[in-house]
């Protein structure tokens, strides 16, 4: 029951309407007594069909082409390492050595992402700027900062200075091996996607 001059509202099951038809309903009166006896004026109402049709404009093949990497500012990265402070020291099998000749032994081992010194990243950092940027494969890499990997939508660059460390023995007559050199390099990897395929740079 609702009051005079107010809405009323029937709920009907969705089973009895269909998608992309129109239907039309009156009504009549009743107080609890009595029934009108007029009926109203027919009403219609439509139900909207599922397929959506929506027309686009033509496309403009004159239009050049959107670089959608000019809108998307470098990103800091996360990457997964454990800690290096918690680490006692690193076992001698993770040298990968060969002979040399004339008694020496070279030996190369990766190191860890954070293993770098405060004055060791300083360095690294000054190198790099004076790195031509034509020799980045990403170009923007050249204008981040060091010690943080960043990416964009297809391109990364990853400046924690992943360090490689080289080191040169020297073979004694007795068999006995000393270390008579050492080097660390500071490595930045750069990433660069083809997004037309499934390769990488």
């Amino acid at each position: 029951m609702v009051a005079s001059g107010k809405p009323a509202e029937v709920t009907v099951d969705a089973k009895w309407l269909a998608p992309g038809k129109t239907y039309a309903f009156h009504t009549s009166a009743y107080d609890g007594t009595l029934y009108e006896t007029d009926w109203s004026p027919w009403a219609t109402f439509h139900i909207r069909d599922r397929v959506v049709d929506i027309k686009l404009p033509e496309p403009d093949k004159d239009a050049a082409a959107v670089g959608l990497d000019a809108y998307q500012e470098p990103q800091k990265a996360q990457r997964e390492y454990d800690d290096p402070n918690a680490r006692s020291g690193r076992p001698a099998s993770g040298e990968n050595c060969s002979d040399a000749g004339d008694n020496k032994v070279l030996c190369a081992e990766v190191g860890e992402v954070g293993d770098l010194t405060k004055k060791q990243q300083v360095s690294v950092e000054n190198r790099l700027r004076s790195t031509r940027d034509a020799a980045d494969l990403v170009k923007w890499c050249s204008d981040v900062s060091s010690g943080t990997d960043w990416f964009k939508r297809t391109e990364a660059c990853m400046k924690k200075a992943t360090p490689l460390y080289g080191r040169m023995y020297s073979k004694l007559p007795d068999g006995q091996t000393i270390l008579v050199g050492t080097a660390t390099f500071a490595s930045v990897i750069q990433i660069k996607l083809d997004p037309q395929s499934t390769t990488f740079q």
